[in-house]
């Protein structure tokens, strides 16, 4: 009798493809399987490069509502070395975790750092940034062991093992949580780990909600033969062309490069493209089905008293990294032997499941077993198939309800009493596969799924108001500055809205909405009411320039602000509402934010009030460019508006002093001044550099910034002996560029001893 009680689910990246059911000196290069499980075998594949376009292969078209599941290139080898890090939704990354990116806007939030292995690129050359949450196992080297370690434990590089319940990222390594405390761990010294599953369906729920909500958009999985998988929207995806030699990234064709699909998972904080030449297979699905593969999942061999936890990603068989069952392939799967159960846990909403099923290949006309399908604790099986044989042809399981269930059970028996003549005994030539196995779920649930504002930049923590629930769908908008998608609301009915619940403060009391622009100066359909009071915004359009070139990109960013001031204090109802304005209904996205003039976090902050006020003093030496713009007290130097107010990120102020591009202003110092303050930002497209100068030389200076930068408080000690204090605006920002010094002025000596 031969033993298999070892269950053979493992990850991708195990082992090489050698041999191949769908290989041979006469084999067609391509093959694609179709969801009613019919087959497509040619040689020639159109728009095999292309992430989101119409393939085929000999000219049969591989979409339709019966559209190819799995394609596969039989001529590629799969092979995958560590170290490689896995995701949440199953996909790998060959490369290793070489730090940690902190977040300029939340303490204690940021991205981990990879460093990718052989092809796969970013934008950034092979450094790319993840999302913490979503990282799942890394392994560093290869051992025997490699894949196998359970959930919530951490190998280091000298072998113990220590269990941890929370993992954290951080700027010294990885710092977990076990039942002595938290311990630190160096990246270095980490052989390999694998995080608690807990956050397992959130993920896959979360994706499942943010590409329905495009119509037609599938969901599709890319396998190159390093072993990379790569999982993304088919609305969110290119091509993009790499020089061989310089590396940049080009848009349009150009000679000397390679093709890539330019892909953004939703794992990663920028794009990664995957070289078209190293593209091994594909699989689609429509977003509301989900491989079972990646859900949480546990073994057992009640023979053998084997017990553990089901990798959650798609895995390898006896011909890894595809399981085949009859001439059927695909890369989603159990390979099990018999006498095994898997208990896979299920999303709320699931409501049907299917799957393809039956030893595999290898087995020949060998091989014997049964196989059944439970609903939680049932007793009685939803689906049994008394000996299945090698040789046989794929069953077709399904779909079956599982409306309401928490748990199925996929249960393979041992079928040795009563076997077919020429079946083999006991658990010889036993290996079955559970192909494509797939839940479904239910639309209408993620219909009502708030987690749509996940997917827009600074919404996550608004609420969608239920008039407004299905009124939108999510797109992809091409954006030239990050070269991603920016997330794009479109709408199907109007208006939408959405809401949050604030405590306005110092911190929080201006809101900030950035969308691609429309040109023509149109504004888009959005306003805004606190506790039902509607507020005026204030807008501008945020040019930027390509490094390189100096060209500018298109389209730019419109910021809108809405100034809370007068709500400090106060706890408030704060609304966004988008409409349909003169027939533009689309809204590329690219931020939400409550901030404040200064961009500061403490809540009680005020600017420094000063006792003698320049508004109140004579200013002389007035300058500038072309005589156009002299500073002014308390608006902006008029350009197309009279008496615009002085303002800071759309807030307003009224004491200070406005100044255009290339200007100054110098104000005479007497000897019992000690400090000089003053708040001071752009106020209107680009402006800088700014200085302060005492007597000429100058005592601080900020480079050009643009509007939508904080300001900067300033607090300068006076030297003794000056006589003149002199404010500038140099002449690098935009030409119509003014910035505001509000509540600038001197604090005393007397003043300031006090």
């Amino acid at each position: 009798m031969v033993s298999k009680s070892k269950f053979a689910v493992f990850l991708l990246f195990v082992a090489v493809l050698t041999t191949d059911p769908t290989k041979g000196a006469d084999t067609p290069r391509w093959l694609a399987v179709f969801g009613d499980g019919s087959m497509k075998r040619g040689n020639r594949m159109d728009h095999w490069d292309h992430p989101a376009a119409q393939t085929s292969i000999d000219g049969h078209s591989l979409h339709g509502d019966n559209f190819a599941r799995f394609v596969l290139d039989t001529t590629k080898t799969i092979e995958v070395k560590p170290p490689f890090v896995v995701m949440a939704n199953g996909d790998v990354l060959p490369g290793e975790i070489v730090g940690f990116r902190p977040s300029r806007v939340v303490e204690g939030a940021g991205g981990v750092l990879l460093q990718l292995r052989g092809p796969l690129r970013s934008w950034e050359g092979q450094s790319l940034t993840v999302r913490p949450s979503l990282i799942t196992r890394f392994v560093r080297k290869s051992s025997p062991a490699r894949g196998t370690l359970p959930p919530g434990r951490v190998q280091l590089r000298d072998g113990q093992v220590i269990s941890a319940q929370r993992f954290r990222f951080s700027a010294s390594g990885l710092q977990v949580l076990t039942s002595s405390g938290v311990q630190k761990l160096s990246l270095g010294a980490i052989a390999e780990f694998c995080t608690p599953a807990d956050n397992q369906i959130d993920v896959l729920m979360e994706a499942a909600a943010h590409a329905w909500r495009a119509p037609k958009t599938r969901v599709i999985r890319l396998v190159a033969e390093d072993g990379t998988i790569v999982t993304h929207r088919s609305d969110i995806g290119k091509k993009s062309y790499v020089d061989r030699n310089s590396k940049r990234i080009y848009d349009d064709y150009q000679s000397g490069c390679d093709v890539y699909l330019h892909v953004v998972p939703a794992w990663s904080f920028g794009p990664v493209l995957v070289p078209q030449k190293y593209l091994a297979a594909r699989s689609i699905r429509s977003p509301l089905e989900i491989p079972v593969p990646l859900l949480p999942a546990t073994y057992s061999n009640p023979r053998s008293g084997l017990a553990g936890r089901a990798m959650s990603a798609y895995n390898q068989g006896p011909r890894a990294p595809f399981l085949t069952v009859g001439e059927l392939t695909d890369i989603s799967g159990f390979s099990v032997h018999g006498d095994s159960e898997i208990s896979v846990q299920l999303p709320v909403g699931a409501k049907t499941f299917s799957t393809w099923a039956g030893l595999d290949p290898a087995v020949g006309s060998g091989g014997c077993v049964h196989c059944q399908m439970f609903v939680d604790f049932a007793s009685t099986p939803v689906f049994k198939r008394d000996f299945v044989l090698g040789g046989q042809q794929p069953l077709r399981i399904g779909p079956i309800d599982v409306i309401g269930a928490k748990t199925i059970r996929l249960v393979t028996d041992m079928a040795h009493k009563g076997r077919p003549a020429g079946a083999d005994p006991l658990d010889i030539r036993d290996n079955f596969n559970w192909l494509r196995p797939t839940v479904t779920i239910d639309p209408d649930l993620l219909a009502t799924h708030d987690s749509i504002l996940n997917r827009f930049d600074g919404a996550a923590e608004w609420s969608i108001e239920q008039e407004s629930l299905g009124k939108v769908e999510v797109h992809g908008s091409w954006n030239k500055i990050t070269r991603m998608w920016d997330p794009q609301l479109r709408l199907k009915e109007d208006p939408f809205s959405m809401r949050v619940e604030k405590t306005i403060a110092a911190n929080n009391d201006i809101l900030e909405l950035r969308l691609a622009e429309i040109g023509d100066k149109t504004l888009h359909g959005v306003e805004v009411t606190v506790n039902g009071e509607s507020l005026a915004p204030r807008s501008e359009i945020l040019p930027v320039l390509d490094e390189k070139t100096r060209e500018r990109y298109d389209p730019q960013t419109r910021v809108y602000w809405w100034d809370l001031k007068s709500y400090r204090g106060q706890s408030v109802s704060v609304a966004l509402r988008f409409f349909v304005r003169e027939g533009r209904r689309d809204f590329a996205w690219r931020g939400l934010r409550l901030t404040s003039a200064m961009g500061t976090t403490k809540p009680q902050f005020e600017s420094i009030e000063p006792g003698i006020r320049l508004t109140e003093l004579e200013g002389f030496d007035l300058q500038s460019h072309k005589g156009r713009g002299h500073p002014v007290a308390g608006y902006l130097p008029a350009t197309e508006i009279e008496n615009d107010p002085l303002r800071l990120r759309g807030q307003v102020f009224t004491d200070g002093i406005g100044m255009m591009h290339d200007s100054e202003i110098s104000f005479h110092v007497k000897p019992e001044y000690e400090r000089f303050v003053t708040l001071v930002g752009c106020a209107a497209q680009t402006a800088g550099p700014l200085t302060v100068s005492f007597d000429g030389e100058p005592a601080w200076t900020r480079e050009a910034i643009t509007v939508a930068e904080s300001a900067e408080q300033v607090d300068l000690p006076i030297p003794p002996g000056t006589k003149k204090l002199t404010l500038k605006v140099g002449p690098v920002g935009s030409y119509d560029g003014r910035s505001a010094w509000v509540n600038p002025g001197f604090i005393s000596k007397e003043a300031a001893s006090e």
